[in-house]
């Protein structure tokens, strides 16, 4: 009888080392799910102090920004038939102050100018450029023809800019467009430029003297 049950015995011990592969086998999974997981979200936790040092890196623009009033097209007539305004346009930067005055351009509704270059000191990119195109009568007075405003923020970014004369305070109306040029210099990209370049000519002159040297 013993001998008959030795088969069963084997039998369960077969099962339960089958069982017990079984479940072994089932960890290395679920450990590689929690791998998984872990590995998601290092990977998240490294994106997100990429991003914040990112965020960080950003400095504020801090250079000089050139203004350049090019022309104005299709203005508004102040001076009746058989005359035209005589226009001319103003800057103002974020504070308020007069950048620059281009000169009069006489009888022309579609003036070019040629003096309108000003420069202003740029430290962050909040507030906007005020333009307004004027009418001089030639004794001092003058009437709006149209103003119009460009954010620091995209002045900086450079290039020319035509943007359309609306009314304004004290106007009649606002017509035309006026096109502006910009160029921002960045004092420290101009830095470590003129270093580079400072580096670059001595280098020059170590070469030409030690070639001068071995001759």
């Amino acid at each position: 009888e013993a001998v008959a049950h030795e088969p069963h015995r084997r039998q369960d011990q077969n099962q339960g080392r089958v069982h017990g592969r079984d479940l072994l086998g089932s960890r290395p999974a679920q450990e590689q799910d929690r791998g998984t997981e872990e590995d998601a979200a290092a990977k998240k936790a490294e994106e997100d102090a990429a991003a914040k040092k990112a965020e960080e890196a950003k400095t504020e623009p801090n250079g000089h920004l050139e203004i350049v009033v090019l022309s104005a097209k299709d203005l508004a007539n102040r001076d009746g038939s058989g005359d035209a305004s005589d226009p001319l346009a103003v800057v103002n930067g974020p504070d308020g102050a007069e950048v620059l005055k281009t000169e009069v351009a006489k009888n022309n509704l579609n003036p070019v100018w040629a003096s309108g270059k000003g420069t202003i000191a740029v430290k962050g990119a909040t507030g906007s450029l005020k333009f307004t195109v004027f009418d001089d009568d030639g004794t001092g007075k003058t009437e709006g023809l149209g103003a119009a405003s460009v954010p620091l923020e995209r002045a900086i970014q450079g290039g020319e800019v035509t943007v359309a004369l609306e009314k304004a305070d004290g106007m009649a109306r606002g017509q035309g467009t006026l096109t502006v040029r910009f160029t921002f210099v960045d004092e420290e990209a101009a830095k470590k430029k003129a270093e580079e370049e400072a580096a670059a000519k001595k280098a020059e002159e170590d070469d030409a003297a030690k070639k001068t040297e071995e001759d």
